[in-house]
Order: C-alpha cells, then sequence, then structure tokens
C-alpha cells in the first residue's frame, strides 16, 4: 500500500511526508532509536517526536539496546528523551 500512495506523490515534500507516516506506522523497540538518528538527520519532526515518545514510554527495554550510546552522543536527542520521561512521571504522580 505504501508504494501506491507514492505514485500519487506531486513533489518532494509531500514524498517526504508519506515515507516519515510509513516510518511511524512501523515503530517499535527494535528500531526506535534508529528511527530517532534518522529521523534528526533528516529533520524528519514528526517521526523524531514518536520515537521520543515510544523511547520514553519503554525507556527499561529500549535504554540497554545498543543503539542508545549512539543516541547519548547527541546532547538534543538525549535532552528531548529525559524531558518526555520527566513529563510521564510527572503524570504518574
Amino acid at each position: 500500500m505504501f508504494f501506491f500512495n507514492l505514485l500519487g506523490v506531486e513533489n518532494e515534500q509531500e514524498l517526504k511526508e508519506e515515507c516519515e507516516r510509513f516510518l511511524r506506522s512501523k515503530l517499535n523497540h527494535d528500531n526506535a532509536g534508529h528511527l530517532l538518528l534518522l529521523a534528526d538527520l533528516h529533520g524528519a519532526n514528526r517521526l523524531r517526536e514518536a520515537a521520543v515518545e515510544h523511547i520514553a514510554t519503554n525507556a527499561n527495554k529500549i535504554l540497554e539496546m545498543p543503539v542508545f550510546d549512539e543516541i547519548m552522543g547527541n546532547k538534543k536527542l538525549t535532552k528531548e528523551i529525559i524531558a518526555a520521561m520527566a513529563v510521564k512521571v510527572i503524570k504518574q504522580e
């Protein structure tokens, strides 16, 4: 279905948005870290936000993955994850 949607894309921004929607639909524990890095690299803000939220929600599983070491090297992404985790803790109180 994704590839059929690409046939109707008329410009580069629309193509980027369609790819971003597709990747968000495939977001899971195994790929959240990699998709966060990819989203940050390409300015895919919605994908980045979804990945940060997924990581913050599932930190106990994702923080132990090797890709998290790479994420920790990026101060901006690390701050986003910590902020998202803090919001979750505050909401639980």
